[in-house]
């Protein structure tokens, strides 16, 4: 074997293992990508999570107002209607987000869908329904707003005075049971 035949040996070894390296790398980012990719959905998921039960959180100082806003013809005062307003506006800048969040793959479907559950009893009473008409669509993008339109186009509307009597009728764990497994 001559110099040049051995030079061009080594070098097609060299190219083979460099080739075989890269195979190697790119299986390695792949790995690492899907692994971040994991890690940001859970992330998001988590965070979606704790904002949630922020709201539920702030939801026990609002509850007479939620209450009276399910009331024929509720009688707001300026300062109620303000705080219903506020949580209003943090509550569905959580599900604008959770959208974004969805369209870009970041939170599954069923997760999404729940979210649409939420929205659509959100703005179930005439006075919520008011206020997104007139009030909350001016906050969100025109496509969370088309979104959410669509929504309440296709949701039957809860009626929360009969779930609020429902739930002032428990007496027991077995009725809150046997009421989510008839609402589930």
């Amino acid at each position: 074997m001559t110099g040049t035949e051995l030079t061009q040996l080594l070098g097609n070894v060299g190219e083979f293992v460099g080739a075989i390296a890269v195979v190697f790398s790119l299986i390695y980012l792949a790995l690492q990508v899907r692994g971040n990719t994991r890690a940001i959905k859970g992330s998001t998921h988590q965070a979606l999570n704790d904002n949630h039960q922020y709201e539920l959180h702030w939801a026990n100082e609002i509850a007479e107002l939620w209450v009276k806003s399910n009331e024929e013809q509720p009688n707001l005062s300026p300062v109620e209607a303000f705080k219903l307003n506020a949580w209003l506006i943090s509550a569905m800048n959580t599900r604008e987000n959770a959208y974004y969040q969805y369209r870009h793959g970041l939170i599954e479907e069923e997760k999404w869908l729940e979210h649409e559950r939420i929205i659509g009893n959100m703005l179930s009473s005439e006075w919520r329904t008011r206020w997104w008409e007139t009030v909350g669509v001016r906050h969100y993008t025109p496509a969370f707003r088309a979104h959410v339109e669509a929504i309440l186009d296709r949701e039957p509307a809860v009626d929360f005075r009969v779930v609020i009597d429902e739930l002032a009728a428990w007496n027991s764990l077995a009725d809150w049971r046997r009421w989510c497994h008839g609402h589930g």
